[in-house]
């Protein structure tokens, strides 16, 4: 009997943001994507965390995804913000991603580290693989 196996989220939306954001042009872009806070953190941080989720249908999981983004100034967290949002919905049929659905944000945060940051959630639909 096969079993329906769900793929690792974060890694997934990691991956896609970071080769993404390696194509674009925009100064902002050159970020680092990881699901941790590096030390020291670099100028310019996307951090992707999943915060739950159920699975919709056989083999498809609905993953909330938390995206937090750092920047040298406010208006480089709004941009970068917004451009990650948009590479996202851009992946929506890119392998496993099925689907999004926009959660919030992004919006200004509070960070202990001082640096402009931004939140959003959205929810992935990513489809799961079979094992025998």
């Amino acid at each position: 009997m096969a079993l329906l196996i769900p793929p690792d989220a974060e890694q997934v939306l990691t991956t896609v943001l970071a080769d993404r954001l390696a194509d674009r042009p925009e100064v902002y872009a050159q970020a680092g994507v990881d699901i941790r806070v590096p030390n020291p953190m670099p100028a310019r941080m996307v951090v992707i965390n999943r915060d739950g989720g159920t699975r919709m249908a056989p083999g498809i999981w609905r993953c909330r995804m938390r995206i937090r983004t750092w920047a040298r100034s406010e208006g480089e967290a709004t941009d970068l913000a917004g451009l990650v949002e948009a590479l996202i919905y851009d992946s929506r049929n890119v392998p496993p991603i099925c689907g999004w659905a926009d959660l919030g944000g992004p919006s200004s945060a509070e960070d202990e580290s001082g640096k402009p940051m931004r939140v959003q959630w959205v929810e992935l639909l990513i489809r799961g693989t079979e094992k025998e």
